[in-house]
């Protein structure tokens, strides 16, 4: 790749906002020689302990997770060859890197220190050939300075000594040069220290946040996380990461677990207090809003403490665990690709067919799940529509059309892929669940229990507090209603009601099996026909807190629940 194609900036932004998510606890290091050539003004310094890398962490175990294909390593000594044939540079050779740069700075402004062992002539004359650029050389201060002659503000490299490689932007090059002769002051005060007050590890990196990073466009982290499937439209205020002033991130290792810590420091307490509770509750919905066939149980070990105005952040995770989530993360990106591709019109138009005789088939029969076999089929005598009640044949829903294609499913009846021969479906993937956007509804001043039969008048339709009768109803679903008296109860004892006003049998149908896909729903779920809302809604309400939306949709209906279902209410009752 040229030199000029890098996008520094976005690559030191990117690796801190992806990593800067945990923590570790291991003795302190002393400061290491490259620190010491670090220049001032660096609002970002990074260390990385690459031999230590190399040699302790199981990383050909981690790349057995990564998709079986040509152009993909398989192993360690595979991704370092790679790396030689396309960059000129092995990181074999290379013991440790320092990373500094300045995001406040409009232009590019980032460097590095690389030590290890350098043959100067052998390496610019590799790098050359791999990366395909021509070096001038300039001399700056009795050292010669390697400058991409076709974009001279891009790149350069210099060599010290035998033990200290120099790379980056030129500016920052000739930065550490003036540094190692005494013409320029080092990075000193709140960053350096902020670094030094880290726990050593294999990675160590601390970040002096820019003010105005977080403030735009309703700050940075908002847009960060509204770009998550796992999260969504979350209704949280994220304000108080505007207040964030320095990032902190380790990574650390123990025998065959990798430790991982993150410390923020906020300008003030309260900003910490208010984040860390934030944390705490995206941490418990996260958790529950996992993709099917992605588990992130271990979001349940990542501890939160905070003291004033730090918030710091571990985890330990088993390098087996790992490579496990990288196998389901993988898994689950090949099945939305399989899923997502473009049909021919041909094949777009019986997958319609077979789609409308689907739905007919689970309306007509109240069946709310397909099982199919592992091998994709157009027998649909094979396909089981009714786990435990035996097979519902869709062949007399097609009538005389003729089935040329073969088909995978969804556990709710969607037809998401097709082929032109038999082969293995991919695993199955629900869509990711977003969350609701809630209304938060002004509780009402009582909640007492009233005479059953008498009417109670409610702030809202439906409502979402008051008033209401000494008795609850069960879960369930309840196609002839329930009163709003009754409900209410369900509500204050933490129950979610799902309140829907659908004409169509097979919408009905459709939202009865979202809901029984929904576990939450089981102990925590009411959903009754009412017709007080307009035609073709669903409302879903907690205590205090309703939402609505044209028609059902599983993923939305399933955060909700997450967020709320025994979250929110005076008590705290299954139904």
């Amino acid at each position: 790749m040229p030199w000029s194609q890098v996008p520094w900036k976005a690559m030191v932004v990117a690796l801190v906002f992806a990593t800067g998510v945990f923590a570790i606890a291991c003795a302190s290091a002393n400061e290491p020689a490259p620190l010491k050539l670090v220049p001032e003004g660096a609002t970002l310094i990074a260390e990385i302990e690459l031999a230590d890398i190399l040699e302790k962490v199981d990383l050909d175990s981690l790349l057995d997770a990564l998709p079986d294909e040509g152009d993909v390593p398989q192993t360690i000594d595979e991704a370092l060859d790679l790396i030689v044939s396309e960059t000129g540079v092995d990181l074999r050779i290379i013991s440790r890197a320092i990373v500094f740069g300045d995001l406040e700075r409009e232009d590019d402004y980032i460097g590095l220190i690389v030590t290890g062992v350098f043959d100067e002539e052998s390496l610019v004359a590799a790098i050359q050939r791999a990366a395909d650029v021509t070096f001038f050389i300039e001399t700056c201060k009795g050292h010669d300075l390697y400058i991409d002659e076709d974009d001279p503000d891009d790149a350069a490299l210099m060599l010290l000594d035998q033990e200290t490689l120099l790379f980056g932007m030129p500016d920052a090059v000739r930065d550490v040069i003036d540094v190692q002769e005494g013409d320029r002051d080092r990075a000193q005060g709140t960053i350096v220290d902020a670094l030094n007050d880290l726990p050593g590890g294999l990675i160590r990196l601390a970040l002096a946040v820019p003010p105005e990073a977080l403030a735009d466009a309703s700050s940075g982290i908002e847009a960060l996380l509204s770009q998550q499937d796992l999260i969504g439209d979350l209704p949280v205020s994220l304000e108080p990461f505007e207040q964030l002033e320095i990032v902190g991130f380790v990574l650390g290792q123990d025998v065959d677990a990798l430790k991982f810590h993150v410390r923020l420091d906020f300008a003030d307490e309260e900003s910490a207090s208010t984040v860390a509770d934030l944390l705490d509750g995206l941490l418990k919905v996260a958790g529950a809003l996992a993709p099917k066939g992605q588990d992130l149980e271990f979001l349940d070990r990542i501890q939160v403490d905070g003291e004033g105005s730090e918030l710091t952040m571990s985890l330990e995770l088993p390098i087996s665990e790992i490579r496990d989530l990288l196998e389901g993360a993988f898994s689950i990106s090949q099945a939305e690709s399989f899923r997502n591709q473009t049909p021919s019109p041909v094949q777009a138009a019986e997958r319609a067919t077979v789609q409308t005789a689907i739905d007919s088939l689970m309306a007509d029969n109240s069946l709310i799940q397909v099982t199919a076999p592992a091998t994709a089929v157009n027998d649909f005598s094979n396909l089981d529509l009714d786990p435990g009640e035996g097979e519902v044949y869709l062949t007399l829903y097609l009538r005389e059309t003729a089935t040329i294609f073969y088909y995978c499913w969804t556990g709710d009846g969607r037809v998401f892929s097709q082929t032109d021969s038999p082969s293995p479906c991919p695993q199955r993937v629900e869509p990711a669940i977003r969350l609701l956007m809630p209304d938060e509804v002004a509780i009402m001043p009582t909640r007492n229990h009233v005479s059953e039969g008498q009417t109670v008048i409610y702030s809202t339709t439906p409502p979402t507090s008051g008033d209401h009768w000494g008795r609850w109803a069960d879960c369930g679903f309840y196609p002839n209603g329930l009163p709003d008296e009754l409900i209410v109860h369900n509500l204050e004892h933490g129950n979610i009601v799902v309140s829907y006003n659908l004409s169509e049998e097979q919408e009905i149908a459709g939202l009865r099996r979202a809901l029984a896909d929904i576990e939450l729903a089981e102990e925590w779920g009411v959903t009754r026909s009412y017709d007080k809302i307009t035609e073709g809604m669903v409302s879903v309400a907690a205590w205090g807190r309703r939402a609505r939306m044209p028609g059902f949709d599983l993923s939305t209906l399933a955060g909700f629940f997450a967020a709320y279902a025994g979250a929110v209410g005076p008590e705290r009752i299954t139904c």
